[in-house]
């Protein structure tokens, strides 16, 4: 027969028990020394300023949650769409303002509506256009030769 899965035949939850409670009496004992350890290691790392107008510690999981904020997620967002209308003849300047001119015309107002917006619907219809323009670019070359 079988052992089991743990220590004595144990159940999965009764090892999960032992393990918490284990964990529990590590923190509870050494509450003092992780805390100063922890506030030694962000004291060492520096803040990053981003091109989104945030800021966050140079640590990974800071960083992770810095780049799925709302406010980050709608500068990528406004970049994509800001190198795909370069390509329709805009440049970067002309291209902020008519991102703006229709999130105002959609009413989109908030980050998080821009956010949506400019990342679902308006890359969408960019791409399009895109997509007609060059197909027409192909007509063209096509009747010259």
């Amino acid at each position: 027969m079988g052992r089991g899965l743990g220590k004595h035949n144990l159940s999965a939850e009764e090892l999960r028990e032992r393990k918490n409670t284990r964990n529990n009496e590590y923190y509870n004992q050494n509450f003092e020394r992780l805390r100063l350890e922890e506030r030694k290691k962000r004291a060492k790392v520096g803040h990053i300023s981003c091109g989104c107008g945030g800021s966050y510690l140079n640590l990974p999981a800071q960083e992770r949650r810095h780049f799925d904020t709302a406010k980050h997620q709608l500068y990528e967002n406004e970049l994509q769409v800001i190198e795909l209308l370069n390509k329709l003849g805009f440049d970067d300047d002309e291209a902020i303002t008519k991102i703006n001119e229709l999130c105002i015309k959609h009413d989109k107002y908030t980050t998080l509506h821009k956010c949506n917006y400019i990342g679902e619907e308006l890359t969408k219809n960019i791409k399009k256009q895109i997509a007609k323009q060059e197909s027409n670019e192909i007509k063209l070359e096509i009747k010259e030769y």
